[in-house]
């Protein structure tokens, strides 16, 4: 499958504006992840995979290749601003700041396509506090990636999430350990509760399992 990603990227020779974003899915790094892992776990449970901030969709679009790989009849919701970040809290989000980390939507669209994952991707564009609104009302889900980066963003995409989540489902959540951003773990806090068990890593990743973890083999977390 990594090579699979390899070769789509070394075929947007063809389209330079998309090979602009060839750094957007750097098979490499993601496989440093404990994505793929995340989802063979939740394979058989039902519901889709959500992600609080695509950027420019590397994330997605590899677990959408996953998904096809492994034959699952899930999708994945894409939701963006492509705006950057909502104005934020210094004193919570540290570094971060409103109005980064924007994207285009029309390329990561594109890109989508490029990667024959229109069927699988489900681009969603909007603040998120509008974008879930115009989700499916039974919208269920066994996988969540929260990328949202400042704590406003967190805490809007785990109030939306945690009713949805089906028993065992998984939720990543990204600089939830960041130096001088306190956001996203504060807001892990304040809707999931201070008891429960993170995961920690890789870098300023941690998952956890809200109502239940499937692994019952899985070694102590290393945070509580």
């Amino acid at each position: 499958l990594a090579e699979q990603a390899a070769d789509l990227l070394v075929a947007q020779e063809a389209a330079p504006r998309l090979r602009d974003t060839v750094d957007l899915l750097d098979v490499r790094c993601v496989r440093k992840t404990d994505f793929v892992d995340r989802l063979v776990e939740v394979r058989d449970l039902p519901g889709d995979a959500i992600e609080f901030g695509g950027y420019q969709g590397g994330l997605s679009f590899f677990l959408g290749l996953c998904i096809k790989d492994l034959g699952l009849a899930k999708k994945i919701f894409l939701l963006d601003s492509f705006e950057g970040l909502p104005q934020t809290d210094p004193e919570l989000d540290g570094p971060f700041e409103g109005g980064t980390m924007v994207s285009d939507a029309q390329v990561v669209s594109a890109l989508r396509s490029r990667f024959g994952l229109d069927d699988v991707v489900d681009i969603r564009p909007g603040w998120f506090e509008d974008s879930v609104r115009q989700l499916p009302g039974n919208a269920r889900f066994c996988l969540a990636h929260l990328d949202a980066d400042v704590y406003r963003s967190t805490k809007i995409a785990l109030e939306y999430l945690l009713p949805r989540l089906v028993e065992g489902g998984a939720v990543v959540l990204d600089d939830c350990v960041f130096p001088d951003a306190t956001g996203v773990i504060r807001a892990a806090e304040e809707v999931l509760g201070r008891d429960q068990h993170l995961h920690l890593g890789p870098k300023t990743q941690a998952f956890v399992f809200p109502r239940g973890d499937p692994g019952r083999q899985r070694p102590a977390p290393v945070w509580r």
